[in-house]
C-alpha cells in the first residue's frame, strides 16, 4: 500500500474540510454542530460548480478559479465574524478519518480496477479521459473525438482531487472513492445529529446511529438468507416463496456459500444497492459519487423548514438560491438523482411551518385562509416551487442538457415489486419510522381527533385493499399518510404541545437553533449549546399550525 499517498489525501481532504468551514457556518448558523458535518461537501460543491462552468472554456483555469474562490468565499465569511469552530472541526474530522481508513482498508484487499462485476473499467476511463482533456465536455473513450455521453460529474470531481494532489490515477481512483465514502458518512452524522438536537436528542449519539445506517447497514437480505437456513426443512420452502427468495446459496448451504452481491440483486428484475454494497464492490460511480450531495440538499431544505416565516429573505435563499446550483450539480454527477431534489423540495414546502405562499409576495393574502382549499393551495403553490427549483437546477447544468446528456428513457418495470421483496429491501427503515409515528400518533388518539382516525383508518384500508395488486402501496402508503397527517391537522399540533420544554405558541427556530430572549422582552436567535443533548431553548416548538 502506498501509505505516503493515503495520508497526503486524507490531509488534503482535511484540508478542504477546514476552508470549508467557514462557509458551511455561514450558511447553517444554528445547526447543532454548525454545519460542521456538511462543511467538506459544501467545499467540494463550490468548487464543483465554478470547474464546471469555467472548464467548458479552459480546465486549468477553472480548476484555480475554483480554488480561488473557495478561499475569497471562506476568506469573506471569517471577516464578517464567523468563526472556526475548532471543537466541532475535530469532531467530524475524525469521523471522516474514521469512515476513509475503513474503505481505504476494504480497497486493499483488492484494489485493482478490472471489468468484471461491475462498472470499474468505465469509471477509472472517464476518470482518465478527463485528466487528458483541455476542456469540458471530455471526449468518449469509446469513439475518438467525440463527446461523452454520460453524467460525469463526479469523475470531474475525482479528477480535480487527482489534479489538485498530484497523483497518478491508478491510485487517485481508490483514494477518491474513499474519499466520496467518507464524505458521506460525514455528512449523515452531521444531519442526524443536528435534526435529534432540535427535537431534544442526544446529537452524538444520533449522529453515531445516522453515520450507520447510510454508510454501513445492509438490507435484510443477509440476515433472512441466514434465518430461512436455519428453520426446518417443511416450513423453509412456503416461507422462500412468501419472500421471493431462491432456494440455493446461503440458503441451501449455510454461511459458506455467502455472496455479498446477492443482497444486491432480491426483487427480480431490478437493482437493489445500499450504500455499503457499492463502496465495498468498488465501482467510482454516479449514484455513489451523488450521495454526499444529496444529504448536503436535504441539510439546505432542513434548515428552511426550521426557518420561520418572518426570515422570508432567507427562506428563498436557501431554496431558490443555494438548491439549484446543487441540483445542477447532481444532474450531471448522476442524472437519476436530479428528480430526487425537487421532490425534496416539493416535501418541504408543502409540509414546513412556514406558508410556501408567503415566498410569493402578496400572493398568501389571495388564498383560502384554512380548509380544503388552503391545503390544495399550500401544495400547489410547493408543487411550484419544486418545478422553479428543478428548472433553475437544468439552467445551472444547462451544457451537459444541451451536450452530453445521456440518450436513456424512463419507463415501467413489466412486473410489479413482491411485498416479500419490498419488506427484504426496505423492512428495517420501514419499522423504525412506524414505531416513531406510533410513538408520537397513539397517546393522542382520543375524542378530540375521532375526525383525523376515522380519515387515516379509511386510506389505510383502501391503501391496504390497492396492496393486493401493488404491494408497495401497502407497506409505503400507511406511512406516508400518517406522517402527512401528524404533520399537517392538529394531531401534528398535539406532538407539539406533547414534547417536554416546548412551548406551543411559539415561532419555530430555523436549523433547530435556540431562542434567546432579550432585556426588551424581543428575541434573537443564538446557537445551540455544544452539549450531545439539544437543549430546549424558551419558546422553540415543532407545532405546525
Amino acid at each position: 500500500m502506498e501509505y505516503g499517498l493515503v495520508l497526503w489525501w486524507l490531509v488534503a481532504y482535511l484540508a478542504l474540510m477546514a476552508v470549508g468551514m467557514p462557509l458551511s457556518a455561514a450558511v447553517f448558523p444554528r445547526l447543532a454542530d454548525r454545519g460542521a458535518g456538511f462543511a467538506l461537501p459544501v467545499a467540494l460543491a463550490l468548487v464543483w460548480v465554478v470547474v464546471y462552468l469555467v472548464g467548458h472554456l479552459s480546465l486549468t483555469a477553472g480548476l484555480w478559479a475554483s480554488l480561488a474562490v473557495l478561499a475569497l468565499a471562506a476568506g469573506l465569511a471569517t471577516y464578517r465574524g464567523v468563526e472556526f469552530d475548532r471543537r466541532r472541526y475535530g469532531e467530524v474530522a475524525v469521523v471522516f478519518t474514521l469512515a476513509f481508513f475503513l474503505l481505504v482498508a476494504v480497497r486493499a484487499v483488492d484494489p485493482a480496477v478490472h471489468p468484471a462485476g461491475g462498472e470499474k473499467f468505465l469509471d477509472f476511463g472517464l476518470l482518465n479521459s478527463i485528466l487528458r482533456a483541455d476542456s469540458l465536455p471530455p471526449e468518449d473513450m469509446w469513439f475518438a473525438g467525440q463527446p461523452v455521453e454520460y453524467y460525469y460529474g463526479g469523475h470531474l470531481l475525482a479528477a480535480v482531487l487527482t489534479r489538485i494532489t498530484g497523483t497518478a490515477p491508478r491510485y487517485a481512483y481508490n483514494l477518491a472513492l474513499a474519499g466520496f465514502y467518507a464524505t458521506l458518512v460525514t455528512a449523515a452524522y452531521g444531519l442526524a445529529g443536528s435534526i435529534a438536537a432540535s427535537r431534544e436528542g442526544f446529537r452524538v449519539r444520533a449522529g453515531a446511529f445516522g453515520a450507520f445506517f447510510v454508510g454501513f447497514a445492509s438490507n435484510l437480505s443477509t440476515v433472512g438468507r441466514a434465518t430461512l437456513w436455519l428453520v426446518p426443512g417443511p416450513v423453509k420452502e412456503p416461507l422462500a416463496g412468501l419472500l421471493g427468495v431462491e432456494l440455493e446459496g446461503v440458503v441451501a448451504s449455510g454461511p459458506g456459500a455467502f455472496s455479498y452481491w446477492s443482497a444486491s440483486r432480491v426483487i427480480d428484475g431490478t437493482i437493489n444497492e445500499f450504500p455499503l454494497f457499492a463502496w465495498l464492490n468498488g465501482d467510482l460511480h454516479a449514484h455513489m459519487m451523488s450521495t454526499p450531495f444529496v444529504l448536503l440538499v436535504a441539510g439546505l431544505l432542513f434548515s428552511y423548514f426550521r426557518t420561520p416565516a418572518a426570515e422570508r429573505a432567507r427562506r428563498l435563499v436557501l431554496v431558490f438560491g443555494l438548491v439549484p446550483p446543487l441540483a445542477g450539480l447532481l444532474a450531471v454527477v448522476n442524472t437519476w438523482s436530479f428528480p430526487t431534489v425537487g421532490g425534496l423540495v416539493f416535501l418541504t414546502l408543502a409540509l414546513a411551518p412556514a406558508d410556501p405562499a408567503s415566498l410569493f409576495g402578496d400572493v398568501e393574502a389571495k388564498l383560502p385562509d384554512e380548509g380544503l382549499g388552503h391545503e390544495l393551495a399550500r401544495h400547489g403553490l410547493a408543487l411550484a416551487g419544486a418545478v422553479a427549483v428543478t428548472a433553475l437546477g437544468a439552467l445551472w447544468s444547462l451544457p451537459f442538457w444541451l451536450g452530453t446528456a445521456s440518450g436513456r428513457s424512463v419507463a415501467f418495470f413489466p412486473d410489479r415489486s413482491s411485498m416479500g421483496g419490498l419488506l427484504l429491501v426496505h423492512g428495517a427503515f420501514l419499522l423504525v419510522f412506524a414505531l416513531y409515528l406510533s410513538r408520537h400518533a397513539v397517546p393522542i388518539l382520543d375524542r378530540d381527533h375521532v375526525d383525523e382516525v376515522a380519515v387515516m383508518l379509511a386510506l389505510g384500508v383502501v391503501l391496504a385493499w390497492g396492496g393486493a395488486s401493488a404491494p408497495v402501496v401497502a407497506l409505503l402508503g400507511p406511512v406516508l399518510l400518517v406522517g402527512w397527517i401528524l404533520l399537517r391537522t392538529q394531531l401534528g399540533s398535539a406532538v407539539a404541545s406533547s414534547v417536554p420544554g416546548v412551548d406551543p405558541g411559539a415561532e419555530a427556530v430555523s436549523d433547530g437553533g435556540a431562542v434567546a430572549e432579550g432585556p426588551d422582552g424581543s428575541t434573537a436567535d443564538a446557537p445551540r449549546s455544544d452539549s450531545d443533548a439539544g437543549s430546549a431553548g424558551e419558546g422553540v416548538t415543532d407545532h405546525l399550525r
